[in-house]
């Protein structure tokens, strides 16, 4: 009897022996011939042993997949089924909701894991099983547990995701405490203990899940054998990582964004931050050497990474973002450039043999077991068992742990009891109908001190002495380290002293400390208080206090005498909102920009001089910067614009463009500094703009600088604004796209093939 929401069977089509794919079902199954007359019927032609019920069935099947897959441009137009099917997982895991084409018969399923603390699209839905959730006219459903963030990129890929006949799962929160599910818990990322149980439920929940998708496609007789890739954000990815390592045979591939495991410059790492050291993988080396296991296992990545993402890129100088929640580059990508690497990655991927759909092919199991990479002592350690790619529907899975301790299930996962850290072994056997096969996995359970941070950002562990007293920007800064090892690279950090912790701000300077004896101090660094953080590769650190004072300038006695105030320039290069163009003396010279500690200003850095804007809401608060430098300017309210390294006693002066319009002017003092708020002229209509800054160097020469900004109207909140960074569904969609229609292709041709 046909299963609920499968179309009627078509008349049976006669097929000589050796024609296609079908003499392979004259093969003997396992277990007694059958003569059913229905079943001789549907396979009229075929010589020898009469195959079974299901083999006939595929036979059938393949036949009038003929018709229904006559044409690339007919199955373009198939919609993800045009009804959500419920399929209820074993052992007591809740229902996932799945579009599919032909039910149950994907021959790749994409597994998606939200991030920390992310709920379902719909934040009302708390069941495991989810709610529909349409992403447009695409035809799309997804349960809506891939949360907020992978939904802005899924909704970019929803339509070839249709084409390409690949659902989109999301691991749903489970539904009561002890049941499986993904919590994707809202944990301190450096809380490795609880970061890693939280993954590693939401990977055995997904698990559980693909032996169900496996069963029924069995039971189907489906032409593929389900495969899976598993694409995970943040806490996501972890979980992402730990499923493909319990799993390597179905698993076929793994696409994280923002990886707290990511290794540095592993195979399949895009974006400014392909280098980056993921948070996990710095903090626990231990963890780090599993994880990278991956790379050596037949499974295709792909990692992004952003620049300035503390996740995966962790390290001395990216700690202050975790301490101070400072996650905006854990979200949007802060540069258009990422989209080419992010491209030729997805290229690289879809290209990948790995992906390619795999034919069902009953046939002896072949045991895998694998236990997960964060078995800890002191919690249960989870074995995962998988047979061959094509697992029947009365698989079972038999665990054997010595001592006379033995299970058997037909989820293939077992739970290790409680145990004391070391090498320990488990004997597994798959047995699927008539046949079985065994295979004796050894594993390790790590001990508890491995689940520990390697550094402790309370406490230092050795001393370091600066000079007692200030020291000027542009020269030495003379260290004295007690207790440092000898045998780990050393990173230095001048971080402003604005909160009683070393990590309570951006560092203004971090260094790779090449001599204990001390280190050069930029000569444009800013004066004040500053902590001096020496952290060693191995976790070690050391914090000191030290005061840095302006270089002492020479104002000369030549300067020219200008007769008033300099004009404004009209800008020969317009620069784009949130950059900045300098010149001095009609000359280009290089500047930099980059977002104030405090992330309400811009700090702009050229030749021997900086300048700081700051914005201020008309009832004074001060404006919000985002990742992309964008500083935003409100009518009726003002701006502060500080700088050093001009020349002493003179004036700057400040302007707005398109039309040049007067700010004001700023008087510099004897040590080349200024600093003054200007009201913004209520005529400069919300816009782009330019603010422009006229000055002397303390050698005479004009510097010009340009800084592109946006002017907003008094009523318009930050909140209203439209986000200037390149959003993570825009650039990871239009490149993930391109594996969709990689997968497309080999999707297509091959059933293409086994339809004719």
């Amino acid at each position: 009897m046909p299963r609920a929401g499968t179309p009627p069977r078509r008349a049976a089509v006669a097929r000589p022996r050796n024609a296609g794919p079908v003499p392979q079902l004259g093969q003997p199954g396992p277990g007694p011939e059958r003569t059913h007359p229905r079943i001789r019927g549907h396979c009229a032609g075929c010589a020898g042993p009469i195959p079974s019920r299901n083999q006939c069935r595929r036979a059938h099947r393949r036949v009038s997949l003929r018709g229904k897959y006559m044409s690339v441009r007919r199955f373009l137009g198939v919609v993800l089924a045009g009804a959500v099917v419920t399929s209820a997982l074993v052992a007591g895991v809740a229902t996932a909701a799945v579009a599919v084409t032909d039910p149950n018969c994907a021959p790749v399923t994409m597994l998606a894991f939200r991030g920390s603390g992310e709920t379902n699209v719909a934040p009302a839905v708390t069941a495991t099983a989810g709610a529909a959730y349409v992403y447009g006219d695409s035809g799309l459903v997804t349960n809506g547990w891939e949360g907020p963030t992978l939904q802005r990129l899924i909704g970019q890929l929803a339509p070839d995701a249709v084409a390409a006949a690949i659902p989109v799962i999301g691991i749903g929160a489970p539904d009561a405490p002890y049941l499986p599910g993904y919590p994707a818990a809202a944990v301190d990322p450096t809380d490795l203990a609880a970061l890693a149980a939280s993954a590693q439920a939401g990977a055995v929940a997904a698990e559980l899940l693909i032996k169900q998708t496996k069963t029924v496609a069995a039971m189907g007789s489906c032409d593929f054998a389900p495969r899976f890739i598993a694409v995970g954000y943040s806490q996501g990815a972890l979980a992402a990582r730990v499923l493909a390592q319990l799993n390597p045979v179905d698993v076929i591939g793994v696409v994280t964004l923002g990886d707290p495991a990511q290794k540095p410059n592993a195979v399949g790492n895009v974006g400014a931050g392909v280098a980056g050291d993921g948070l996990l993988h710095w903090l626990a080396p231990y963890f780090a050497d599993k994880f990278d296991g991956l790379y050596a296992q037949n499974t295709a990545t792909a990692a992004f990474c952003h620049a300035g993402d503390p996740v995966c890129e962790f390290g001395w100088s990216s700690i202050w973002r975790v301490a101070t929640e400072a996650y905006e580059n854990h979200a949007y990508f802060v540069s258009e450039a990422d989209l080419v690497p992010a491209t030729q990655a997805f290229q690289a991927l879809a290209a990948d043999a790995r992906l390619n759909p795999a034919p069902a092919v009953m046939g002896i199991p072949v045991a895998h077991a694998a236990a997960s990479v964060l078995a800890v002592a002191g919690a249960p350690t989870v074995i995962s068992a998988v047979g061959s790619q094509v697992e029947g529907p009365f698989a079972a899975y038999t665990f054997d742990f010595g001592n006379g301790l033995v299970e058997t299930n037909a989820t293939g996962m077992a739970y290790v009891p409680v145990g004391v850290a070391g090498e320990n072994s488990v004997t597994v056997t798959v047995t699927d109908g008539f046949r079985s096969d065994t295979t004796v996995l050894d594993y390790t359970v790590a001990s508890m001190a491995a689940a520990l941070p390697k550094a402790d950002l309370a406490a230092p562990n050795f001393l370091v002495d600066t000079a007692p007293d200030p020291v000027a920007a542009g020269s030495t800064l003379p260290l004295v380290l007690r207790g440092a090892p000898t045998d780990s690279a050393l990173t230095l950090l001048l971080v402003p002293a604005v909160s009683a912790s070393p990590w309570g701000a951006e560092p203004a300077c971090a260094t790779v400390l090449a001599s204990e004896s001390g280190v050069m101090v930029p000569a444009d660094l800013a004066v004040g208080k500053y902590f001096v953080v020496v952290g060693a590769e191995n976790g070690a650190w050391g914090v000191s206090t030290v005061d840095i004072v302006a270089a002492t300038v020479d104002p000369g006695t030549d300067l020219p005498q200008t007769g008033g105030p300099l004009e404004s320039v009209t800008p020969v290069t317009v620069p784009a909102v949130g950059q900045a163009v300098a010149t001095v003396d009609g000359e280009a010279d290089a500047v930099t920009v980059a977002r104030t500690s405090a992330r309400t200003g811009v700090t702009v850095t050229g030749t021997d001089y900086t300048l700081t804007v700051n914005g201020l809401h008309r009832g004074g608060s001060a404006t919000n910067v985002d990742p992309n430098t964008v500083l935003v300017l409100e009518r009726d309210g003002s701006v502060t614009v500080s700088g050093e390294g001009f020349a002493p006693n003179t004036d700057v002066q400040v302007y707005l463009f398109s039309t040049a319009t007067a700010v004001g002017s700023a008087p510099v003092n004897s040590t080349g500094a200024f600093s003054k708020n200007f009201a913004v002229p209520a005529s400069i209509a919300a816009g782009l703009h330019t603010l422009q800054v006229v000055g002397l160097a303390p050698n005479g020469s004009v510097r010009v600088l340009d800084l592109g900004v946006r002017v907003v109207d008094a009523a318009a909140s930050a909140s209203t604004l439209a986000k200037t960074g390149v959003d993570l569904g825009g650039v990871l969609g239009a490149a993930l796209l391109v594996l969709l229609a990689g997968l497309a292709v080999t999707v297509l041709p091959r059933r293409r093939v086994v339809a004719a």
